[in-house]
């Protein structure tokens, strides 16, 4: 048994003894830290979407306020919070967790992470590139932790906590240029850790390099509409009529991707320049952050009882439109009908250069 292993028992279990107290075990609240961005507030630029959408929405997803969603789309103030850096001395880290004096930071506790390796790393000093939403959907891998990587490899040796095997992490990592050692047990000195999910100023300037990265090689088609299919893993947001709205958009000469089917260099190559991006809302919209256009457009299609807008916030603070269309509930998903598509992705093409 390595030395670490008891250690990182013992965290455990002083942290577990300390919550049944009702002592806070918030790693964070007792390191250094550092204000990167201190966020602000933003008004304006509503979202496009036709009359009325906004009646049909039953609930939003992850507890968030419909009222406040709703008008915030509208163009109601909303506040974007800051990206902090923390600085934690003599840490261990296992399987997901960061544990020192009796607290811990947990990213991905509860994935099966099927890992056979008990080995132990010793690191003098490194900076982590994960989030907990990043560790748990490939979206905010993508856009987050990408973007955080450019901050941590400023400040040591990039490490990650594991992920799910999502296919395009290796792609996306070799086409960012983009080093990191994924740490499942390790003896940390110093670890450098960031809170950098806000879309905020500093996270724009981060998106910006890296969109350049992606379109160095590839020049921008005016008038390029992309329609991304969300795939087999979108059981949750089940679209009942795609092959109707793949067929109107073919009709139209809006080119239908699969995602989960392409490389990455691919599917780059393929949604560079695009005008617009259409999709179910979800993960694989993120794709379109690095390839739109500057000043391009995303229309999420919405289901009704899943309301979310995570990609509103990028496509802000980069000047891109963003437009929805909301669904129609069904027994097993929802539908949309495909004039209102048709109609949104009208005025949303209005409003861009």
């Amino acid at each position: 048994m390595h030395f670490f292993e008891p250690r990182s028992a013992l965290e455990h279990a002083r942290s577990a003894v300390r919550w049944r107290l009702g002592y806070s075990i918030d790693i964070l609240e007792s390191a250094a830290s550092e204000i990167v961005d201190p966020g602000h507030v933003v008004t304006g630029l509503p979202c496009i979407a036709l009359p009325d959408q906004f009646e049909r929405v039953k609930a939003c997803a992850f507890g968030l306020d419909l009222k406040t969603e709703v008008a915030q789309l509208e163009g109601a103030a909303r506040h974007i919070g800051p990206t902090k850096r923390y600085l934690l001395k003599d840490v261990v880290v296992r399987d997901g967790i960061v544990y020192g004096q009796g607290k811990r930071k947990a990213f991905n506790s509860d994935l099966d992470l099927n890992s056979h390796d008990r080995s132990w790393q010793e690191y003098s000093e490194v900076a982590l590139r994960s989030s907990l939403v990043g560790c748990h959907f490939f979206g905010h891998w993508l856009r987050d932790d990408c973007a955080t990587h450019l901050l941590a490899k400023e400040a040591a040796q990039t490490i990650s906590m594991p992920t799910p095997a999502w296919p395009d992490c290796e792609g996306y990592a070799k086409h960012f240029t983009q080093e990191y050692t994924t740490v499942r047990r390790a003896h940390i000195d110093r670890l450098h850790l960031f809170d950098d999910i806000h879309q905020n100023r500093s996270k724009a300037q981060r998106f910006a390099q890296l969109r350049k990265t992606s379109s160095k090689e590839v020049a921008p088609s005016r008038r390029k509409i992309v329609y991304m299919m969300r795939g087999a893993q979108g059981k949750q947001r089940a679209l009942l009529n795609e092959p109707e709205v793949v067929e109107a958009l073919s009709a139209r000469g809006i080119l239908v991707l699969k995602a989960e089917t392409l490389a990455i260099d691919e599917l780059i190559r393929q949604l560079s320049g695009a005008t617009v991006v259409i999709s179910v809302e979800g993960s694989q919209l993120s794709h379109a952050l690095f390839s739109l256009r500057d000043k391009g457009g995303v229309l999420a299609i919405q289901p009704p009882d899943r309301f979310f807008n995570s990609h509103f916030d990028w496509a802000r603070a980069l000047e891109i439109q963003y437009g929805v269309v909301i669904g129609i509930a069904q027994e097993s998903g929802f539908y949309v009908p495909i004039d209102e598509i048709l109609r949104t992705l009208d005025l949303l093409l209005a409003k861009i250069p």
